[in-house]
């Protein structure tokens, strides 16, 4: 290993980290694993470096997902961001939390038949802790291109 004027080692220059897009390129995607939720009703590929949680809740009123949230928030997290988006023909309300015992950690949900709630909880493997700053728009970016392998199963 080459060395400097004062006998230290001289380490070749890093190459920069990859950007998200270049990370969770098509051919990463293909790697991820495929998960199932438990009652059937949907499937979601997910990078091994994501923990991540899912649900299926039941709906008995016609209010929107953002109104059903708003008002069955009885899971005790503290929302820092919220937003709706559509990616494929699936509407998401989003949103960042923090909460026991989880910690940091990003959540969607879709309905299905008007009925069907399914939630997905993600976050980063070492992202989670509640004390991190908030996620950046990478991470969001990531967990948007995770949702766009969601399928209902019919």
């Amino acid at each position: 290993m080459p060395r400097g004027k004062a006998g230290v080692a001289i380490l070749p220059a890093l190459s920069p980290a990859p950007s998200v897009s270049e990370s969770t390129g098509s051919a990463d995607m293909a790697n991820w694993k495929t998960y199932t939720d438990r009652t059937n009703t949907f499937q979601i590929k997910i990078p091994f470096e994501w923990h991540f949680y899912t649900d299926i809740l039941n709906k008995s009123t016609t209010e929107s997902i953002s109104g059903w949230v708003k008002t069955n928030n009885n899971f005790g997290f503290e929302v820092v961001s919220q937003r709706m988006t559509k990616i494929n023909s699936y509407d998401f309300l989003i949103q960042e939390v923090i909460g026991a015992p989880s910690g940091r950690s990003i959540r969607a949900y879709m309905i299905k038949d008007k009925t069907t709630i399914a939630v997905i909880s993600a976050a980063p493997t070492n992202r989670n802790n509640p004390d991190l700053p908030p996620f950046t728009p990478e991470i969001h970016a990531e967990f948007n291109q995770i949702l766009s392998t969601f399928k209902f199963i019919p």
